[in-house]
């Protein structure tokens, strides 16, 4: 169905064809509307085809009106995995069963506006939100390569996710004497949330070592720098 998209949608392509040739482009959402909705309850091929949508917009000018479709589903990226902080603290305390959340790995200290809301999401409903967990890095390079090909090759609009906090088990069920009281509930819900951190903070490298290029023209050179730093400590992170 993407391939098909690819060559009604195309943009350039337009110029090919005859007024009564024209790629269609209602016919292009409405494929991408049916494909959408075949995939959205099963996981594998939702990741598959926003991992395909990343290489459609990488490798095709696509038509405007394709774009801002696919814009408007990404946006839905704040609601499910983010929330909100004030002066970058949680405005309440998350505890799930005695699992206490705590923010982890904060770069923009009090600043920050959001948090990227892993805990709440692992323990609420384990087999529906991991389910929405794996779906977070494809859906954070969709939304990164529709942020850079609408801004030439800037991360400036999203860049407080580089350095805003995860919400994670509190560190202190990571003791040896608080780990051994954890049921297996408990200790499946600390080992998945940081399970899906580490993939987070994976695809934060991945995305913003775009930024410091020096082929990325509309950065500046304050914004690289600091990009670095930035980046350096997410790495220190995984280590």
């Amino acid at each position: 169905a993407l391939r098909i998209v690819s060559a009604i949608a195309d943009a350039n392509a337009a110029v090919n064809y005859s007024s009564s040739q024209q790629p269609n482009c209602e016919e292009a959402l409405g494929l991408l509307n049916m494909t959408v909705n075949s995939c959205k309850f099963v996981t594998l091929p939702l990741i598959l085809l926003y991992d395909e949508l990343s290489a459609l917009f990488e490798s095709n000018v696509l038509h405007s009106a394709i774009i801002e479709w696919v814009g408007e589903h990404v946006a839905e990226f704040d609601t499910l995995f983010l929330a909100d902080l004030e002066d970058g603290q949680l405005s309440e305390k998350y505890l799930c069963e005695s699992i206490e959340g705590e923010l982890w790995m904060n770069l923009d200290g009090n600043i920050s506006p959001v948090c990227v809301n892993i805990l709440p999401l692992v323990s609420t409903s384990q087999q529906r939100s991991q389910a929405c967990l794996q779906i977070l890095p494809s859906q954070f390079l969709l939304l990164t390569t529709i942020e850079r090909s609408g801004s030439e090759g800037s991360l400036g609009g999203i860049n407080a996710l580089l350095g805003c906090p995860l919400h994670l088990p509190s560190t202190k069920n990571l003791d040896e004497s608080r780990w051994g009281s954890l049921s297996a509930l408990e200790k499946k819900t600390v080992c998945h949330s940081l399970y899906f951190a580490i993939n987070w903070i994976r695809e934060l490298l991945n995305a913003f070592s775009t930024q410091v290029a020096a082929r990325v023209d509309n950065v500046s050179q304050r914004v690289r720098d600091e990009t670095a730093v930035k980046l350096l400590k997410r790495l220190r992170n995984l280590m």
